[in-house]
């Protein structure tokens, strides 16, 4: 599965030692990377993680019940962090996670 944000079903994410209702996942290959109390306080360390291994392309599906604006801060983001990676932002409408970010 391509690296995503998703809410904690049971409100924690005992995995990085992080318990809070309505706590957000970061997730790599499946697996729990972070996790925190905000989609960009688990988002951006999340980029940052990915941006380490040299992205060239990244794309950002926004989800249904994302906030708005977290794609344009998303990409503002990539763009600060590394501005030679391209970065293109669609509302993907998934109801199941606010973020999805597929990488190249």
């Amino acid at each position: 599965p391509p690296p995503s944000l998703c809410r904690a079903r049971a409100g924690a994410c005992p995995a990085v030692g992080f318990r809070a209702r309505g706590a957000v996942r970061g997730l790599v290959g499946g697996e729990v990377v972070g996790c925190g109390r905000g989609l960009l306080a688990v988002a951006f360390p999340l980029i940052d993680r990915l941006l380490g291994v040299g992205v060239e392309l990244m794309t950002v599906l926004v989800g249904a019940d994302a906030p708005n604006r977290i794609g344009d801060l998303i990409q503002a983001h990539v763009r600060g962090r590394a501005p030679l990676t391209d970065v293109t932002v669609y509302q993907g409408g998934q109801p199941d996670r606010p973020v999805i970010i597929g990488v190249e």
